[in-house]
């Protein structure tokens, strides 16, 4: 069923009401959760990319990534990487100083 049949208004209006509150169309609101859904994928999951973008609905990868790319500023693939990194360097940096940890393997970017 439509929303704007639930609320008894024209899609029209209804477009027009959800913009004035959220600053946003639907289409952008629909493309952020999505890859708001994809960075939580992205960070919690080994799935492939393609896979995650599958899964939310893309049937093309290259639009995936450019909507991801648009959004968040970088690819998914770096995105990921970088939560990895990041990850590693937490590890790392709560290992007790007694050990004596090398600075070279100490991972820095």
């Amino acid at each position: 069923m439509d929303l704007s049949n639930i609320f008894d208004i024209s899609y029209c209006h209804l477009s027009l009401l959800f913009k004035k509150e959220t600053e946003m169309t639907f289409s952008e609101y629909y493309r952020s959760l999505r890859i708001r859904y994809a960075k939580i994928r992205l960070r919690r999951s080994y799935l492939d990319i393609k896979e995650i973008s599958y899964s939310l609905g893309y049937s093309d990868l290259s639009h995936f990534y450019r909507d991801f790319e648009n959004l968040v500023k970088t690819t998914p693939r770096e995105f990921r990487k970088s939560r990895e990194s990041n990850n590693v360097r937490k590890y790392v940096e709560k290992i007790p100083k007694k050990y004596n940890t090398p600075k070279k393997w100490i991972i820095d970017n």
